[in-house]
């Protein structure tokens, strides 16, 4: 399920659970109301927090697009450069690329639907995909560097 609709259910839901709470705030003690207002700003926290997360998430991906094009483009330029290498070069260079292509390709799935659910997951996603993303980045530079020796 996409984000947009897993917060519209979450949304729809807590909003519907609110209207609930007023409805029955009115005949209610003084202390139910309290517990009341209570819930309600707990809804209201639990909304703000799903809203912040999806903000999080969509600039996150947004840097992981642009990182993993960025890495399309390194490896079609090493592919194209490896034409006018030596057939041994060449073989060793196209495997070493298909398998960095191939992992580029793995963090693009990995980035379409995370599956991490609540704040210590989602940091944990984003920790070990940036730390993916960064030694992808790290071995195309240095395979640059190999192929201009």
């Amino acid at each position: 399920m996409s984000i947009s609709i897993k917060k519209s259910i979450l949304t729809f839901g807590l909003v519907s659970f609110a209207a609930a709470l007023m409805l029955l705030g009115g005949c209610k003690s003084p202390t139910e109301k309290s517990r009341a207002a209570k819930m309600d700003k707990a809804a209201e926290n639990l909304i703000e927090a799903q809203e912040n997360y999806v903000k999080e998430y969509e600039a996150f991906k947004i840097e992981a697009n642009i990182r993993i094009t960025e890495n399309e483009k390194t490896i079609a330029k090493l592919k194209a450069d490896s034409k006018n290498k030596s057939k041994a070069t060449k073989a060793i260079l196209d495997k070493r690329l298909t398998e960095l292509e191939n992992q580029n390709q793995r963090l693009k799935d990995k980035l379409r639907d995370p599956k991490e659910e609540g704040n210590e997951k989602w940091e944990a996603f984003k920790l070990e995909f940036k730390h993916d993303m960064d030694n992808l980045g790290q071995a195309l530079k240095d395979l640059t560097k190999n192929n201009t020796k």
